[in-house]
Parts: structure tokens; C-alpha cells; sequence
């Protein structure tokens, strides 16, 4: 799965301790292993300052150093390829299109959009510490929907959709995208979710299409990973 020992810690910290974790992370974090795209963007969102453990500046660049404990498929363990169920049902009313989302999109995207809107809204909490509106469905080189998921930033800070999307396929599956995936999103992937959706399909990423529909003006949308393939990743309208 997407994940190296960086990003587990990141997870872990927002997962055990989500009450906590915002002040524990804005603590340094020091790791001997080489920072991937995925890990410096995971920072940017959900923790503080990465530094290399020996020297206690900060991370090179990736590809400078050659410690690493970012996982390869063969060393994923049982015990991560979690026993998941299929495809999660739909919220009520939604449906999923009769049409192909291959020839006809559009219909897809308003689903995906529909989706967001579904999301818990976390009314109780302050604006901040709300979920933003944002879903993602995964669907195979044939068109048909792998998963679905929604933002859940309020629980996990780190829990965007797309980003939860990829983690709970390769649970489930301990295999990268194959070649001619669909990614449909609501809204532009920000750094961290185009790190991971070109970590995730590897050489197959010329093969697949992200298409989303609203752009993200902030600052973490622009200059992404995903924004040097414009024959991979599309802003979609109805005309």
C-alpha cells in the first residue's frame, strides 16, 4: 500500500491520539528513511518539519539519499492486506449511473459530487475542524466502480478521499493500479493525494485518467505532482 514508515507515524499519531495530534506533530519529526513525494506532502498537511535523523536537518530532496523504509508490494504483510467487503453500498437516495463512465463522465462526476455532499457534517465542530465537501470514486479500465470514498479530515487529518480511496484498494487487494483506472474527484487532488495517486499507479499512471470537477484555488492545489500530466489528470465541465 501507499505507506512507509513517515506516513504510518503521521497516521498513527491522528489516529490514536486525534485529540492530540495536531500539538504533538508540530514537533520535528526525524526518520532515517528517504522522504518520498507522498511523505513530504503528508507533512505539509498534517504535521510540522521532517529532519533526517543522523545530521537533524532537514530531509533531502527524494532520490538524494539511499535509506529508505518505504514498502515495495512483496513486503507488505499479511496482517496489511486487510480482509475488507466489496464495494460499499451507496447512501440513500444516490444510484450509480446507467451510463458507461468511460463514453459518458459527466453523470459519474455529479454522483461523485453527490457524494461529497453526503459527507458527515461535524456540525458540532468549529468551521476549522470540519470535513470539506469532497468524495472520490475509483473504477476499472472497464469503467466499472472499484470504491467510493469521502473526506473525513475532521477524524484524520490525513483521511483525504482519494488518499483513504488508495489505501483501502491496496488493503484489499496488495496490488497497484492496473493499467486504464478511472479516479473521479469532486474537487483538484491537493499534493499529497497526487503523490499518492502517482505512487499508487507507478508506470501504469499514463494509462489512467483523473478527472475532478472544481478546481482547488489553495495554495496546496497548485504545483502538484499530477499537473505535469495533462493527459492524466483533467478538469471536467458538462459542455
Amino acid at each position: 500500500q501507499p505507506s512507509s514508515a513517515i506516513t504510518q507515524l503521521i497516521q498513527g499519531v491522528w489516529d490514536q491520539e486525534p485529540a492530540r495530534a495536531f500539538h504533538l506533530l508540530r514537533q520535528r519529526i526525524f526518520s532515517t528513511a528517504q522522504a518520498t513525494p507522498l511523505d513530504q506532502a503528508m507533512v505539509k498537511v498534517a504535521a510540522r518539519k521532517l529532519c533526517d535523523a543522523l545530521t537533524g536537518g532537514a530531509v533531502p530532496a527524494p532520490g538524494v539519499s539511499t535509506r529508505t523504509a518505504t514498502l515495495t508490494w512483496n513486503e507488505i504483510t499479511p496482517q496489511q492486506k486487510l480482509s475488507l467487503p466489496g464495494l460499499p453500498p451507496l447512501p440513500a437516495p444516490l444510484a450509480w449511473p446507467g451510463t458507461s463512465a468511460l463514453r459518458q463522465p459527466w453523470p459519474w462526476l455529479q454522483l461523485t459530487c453527490a457524494l461529497a455532499e453526503a459527507r458527515p457534517l461535524h456540525a458540532d465542530r468549529p468551521r476549522h475542524a470540519r470535513s470539506r465537501p469532497i468524495a472520490a470514486v475509483l473504477l476499472d479500465a472497464q469503467g466499472q466502480p472499484l470504491d467510493w470514498s469521502h473526506n473525513e479530515g475532521a477524524v484524520n487529518r490525513t483521511h483525504h478521499a482519494e488518499l483513504l480511496l488508495l489505501q483501502r484498494h491496496f488493503a484489499r487487494t496488495g496490488q497497484p493500479l492496473a493499467p486504464g483506472t478511472l479516479l473521479l474527484t469532486s474537487l483538484k487532488p491537493c499534493r499529497m493525494c497526487a503523490a499518492a495517486i502517482c505512487w499508487a499507479a507507478g508506470p501504469q499512471l499514463d494509462t489512467m485518467q483523473v478527472l475532478y470537477v472544481h478546481d482547488d484555488p489553495g495554495p496546496n492545489a497548485q504545483h502538484t505532482a499530477l499537473d505535469s500530466h495533462n493527459s492524466v489528470q483533467k478538469k471536467m465541465s458538462q459542455s
